[in-house]
């Protein structure tokens, strides 16, 4: 829940002192064979993106507007 209050909502980032999760976000069980090719090698996948200094994608979507 905080994971979308905080991206959504920054100004409530500088009212929250501590946080502690003690679930996962998410697990990787049933993923789809291409996203485990992506996980698997998702290393290598960083190394590149971080020597052409392309660490973030623009978003497809306008963001939200509240």
């Amino acid at each position: 829940m905080f994971y979308v209050l905080g991206s959504t909502r920054p100004e409530y980032n500088q009212k929250v002192n501590v946080l502690v999760l003690l679930a996962p976000v998410c697990y990787l069980q049933n993923v789809p064979p291409p996203l485990k090719v992506v996980i698997q090698y998702s290393p290598i996948i960083h190394n590149l993106a971080t020597s052409l200094h392309a660490q973030e994608d623009k978003p497809l979507v306008k963001k939200t507007q509240w």
